[in-house]
């Protein structure tokens, strides 16, 4: 009798013990959750603090005419022009004609794309707006096109013919941009399942062995989960700095030494922003792996 009562106890102990274990770690993954978009945000931030700067100074405007003076002149020099490169200026005044004539240029299997997704087609318009009010400008490889407010981004257009030129012409540059193609999607799927299995899988004790094989690389990877991402995003790192290079190496013959100076100090500090984007990424995966085990580890301390 006594022994069935020793039993008793024993299997309600393990379970209590159990039942805390799993609300350590659910808590400890829920203030991770928690924490993960604010960590991400304020590192960001860090890294975008030079480029508004520099962007916001007035130090870029005295070489604004000798950088407008010299893009027919790179485009035909890079032989950027030959490959049928299209730059289209947009402007809140023109935003109407130059979005239709920017939507035409588009790859018919494109188009037929956004005519038949009001959401895709609710973006595109939302994206030639904010290029028109200057916020930002972009390449698109499948039309081979630039589009930017020359007014008020006219540095960035060499940037943006760097992309072209990997696009079109570097060898180094189309593997960089055949790899950084899907690579949103790949590292936005790594960080779903890095953030799940910090979630599921708890941090082993030291006395604890690995189960097996398997559950020793689970480990490992759920450990290493920020380092995993951020690699991940080399791709998209790498050809943001190899288009920067072919900016900086294409324009150099045409413009002053300040001029030259600045694009570079430009084009590093934009270059931070991706960066710092992925930096920030991993940094917030690190943290909420980090507070998950510092709250299961306190609690199993007390």
């Amino acid at each position: 009798m006594s022994l069935l009562i020793g039993l008793s106890s024993g299997n309600i102990q393990e379970n209590k013990t159990s039942s805390r274990d799993i609300k350590r770690s659910i808590l400890g993954a829920g203030l991770g959750l928690c924490a993960f978009k604010p960590i991400a945000k304020g590192t960001h931030k860090l890294f975008l603090v030079p480029y508004k700067k520099l962007y916001n100074s007035k130090s870029m405007e005295k070489y604004k005419t000798e950088y407008n003076n010299v893009v027919d002149i790179v485009l035909k020099s890079s032989k950027l022009e030959s490959t049928g490169l299209k730059i289209f200026d947009i402007n809140e005044n023109n935003l109407e004609e130059v979005s239709k004539a920017y939507f035409d240029n588009l790859p018919k299997g494109f188009k037929q794309r956004i005519k038949n997704n009001p959401r895709l087609q609710k973006s595109f318009n939302k994206n030639l707006q904010n290029v028109a009010k200057g916020n930002y400008a972009f390449y698109m490889n499948i039309a081979n096109s630039i589009c930017l407010n020359k007014d008020k981004r006219y540095l960035s257009v060499f940037h943006e013919m760097g992309h072209a030129y990997n696009n079109n012409i570097s060898s180094l540059g189309k593997l960089l941009d055949k790899l950084r193609k899907q690579n949103r999607k790949v590292v936005k799927q790594i960080t779903q399942i890095m953030t799940l299995g910090i979630i599921l899988i708890d941090k082993r004790k030291k006395d604890d062995k690995p189960k097996n094989n398997l559950d020793k690389e689970f480990q490992k990877i759920r450990n290493n989960a920020g380092l995993i991402a951020f690699v991940a995003g080399m791709p998209v790192i790498a050809e943001e700095g190899l288009a920067s290079i072919n900016a900086a190496r294409l324009t150099k013959p045409y413009i002053s030494k300040g001029a030259y100076k600045m694009l570079n100090k430009y084009n590093f500090r934009a270059w931070l922003t991706y960066l710092g984007g992925y930096t920030a990424n991993a940094v917030a995966l690190a943290s909420m792996r980090g507070i998950k085990d510092f709250i299961v580890d306190r609690k199993n301390k007390q």
